[in-house]
């Protein structure tokens, strides 16, 4: 049994390496051919080699807002899972059907997406406040590299693309993948590849506990249901509610963010301590074993993977350090 989840580790691990390597790639040189292109007829013999770099770099900056290097690699990897895994363990696996999701069921899952924006941005509060201490500013920094959605390519990559592929990869591929040697394994070890695969620090909490809510809704109900539910926190809580409120004044804004988190927060605790009979027995019905622990973190490509994560992290606070 341990053998055989190193083993589907390593598997799993190879895919998502791959997957990575196959988005920065395609990114890439998406973002160079739609800045060449953009250049056509911009650079003229009279340009000096200044004002040729400030055009070049105008045009990287521009081609890199855009979301179609992002949604091609969504095609290419949707193309390569229906070659690797055939059309029928889409149905038969990644669509696998559970409890039908009640209203109120659904209503809490809300409400706990926002608890867990709460929690999130407290601790980038914290993030940002020991920056501080070093002289540097983390939310500068993630506003000069935060996605701008007003693409419309990129708007439909991070509001629909991307929830829905990325629910096939990791509640989908990986958890279903990992499900034989424990459902706690696999939601648990799921959220937490979610997580770190988002590559910064500011991210990778908050994804890790969206990931385990959504990993609980894919195997106790559906993926659709953790497609809904990601599509809805990507639309409504990360764009649509920011840009109602860009207009405000900046303490109001994050004023008025903070108190519909704190609701909604309170609503989700309310909501969990009725249904704290049934959260306990979800809790101690599939326990987390040593040896299940011991094959992930023994599986050479999944560390490669979670190495590979953890140094786009590091890169990430070294770029804070030398540009803010």
């Amino acid at each position: 049994m341990e053998k055989a989840l190193r083993k589907q580790c390593n598997t799993q691990g190879v895919a998502l390496l791959l997957y990575k390597l196959i988005m920065n790639v395609v990114v890439t040189l998406v973002t160079v051919v739609m800045a060449m292109v953009s250049l056509t007829g911009r650079i003229t013999p009279e340009d000096d080699m200044q004002s040729i770099l400030s055009k070049a770099t105008e045009a990287v900056s521009s081609a890199a807002t855009s979301g179609w290097g992002y949604l091609l690699t969504i095609l290419l990897g949707i193309i390569c899972l229906l070659v690797w895994k055939k059309p029928r363990y889409i149905r038969q696996e990644l669509l696998k059907k559970g409890r039908p999701m009640g209203l109120s069921s659904f209503f809490m899952v809300l409400c706990l997406f926002m608890g867990v924006q709460l929690l999130s941005q407290l601790g980038v509060a914290l993030m940002h406040a020991i920056m501080r201490s070093f002289g540097k500013d983390l939310y500068a920094y993630m506003a000069s590299t935060s996605v701008n959605t007003s693409d419309i390519s990129m708007f439909f990559y991070v509001g629909l693309a991307a929830p829905v592929f990325e629910e096939i990869v990791f509640r989908g591929l990986l958890m279903r993948s990992i499900e034989p040697y424990g459902q706690r394994l696999a939601i648990v070890l799921s959220a937490l590849l979610f997580g770190l695969y988002h590559g910064n620090p500011v991210q990778t909490p908050y994804a890790f506990l969206v990931g385990l809510v959504l990993g609980y809704v894919a195997m106790e109900y559906n993926i659709l249901w953790a497609m809904v539910l990601h599509m809805f926190n990507n639309l409504i809580f990360a764009d649509t509610i920011p840009r109602l409120l860009m207009d405000l004044p900046a303490r109001m804004a994050d004023g008025i963010v903070y108190a519909l988190m704190a609701i909604f927060t309170i609503v989700a605790v309310i909501l969990l301590g009725i249904k704290q009979k049934q959260v306990v027995q979800q809790l101690i019905k599939d326990r987390l074993y040593r040896w299940q622990w011991r094959s992930v973190f023994t599986s050479p490509w999944m560390l490669i993977l979670i190495g590979v994560c953890i140094l786009e992290m590091a890169l990430y606070v070294f770029m804070i350090f030398i540009t803010t």
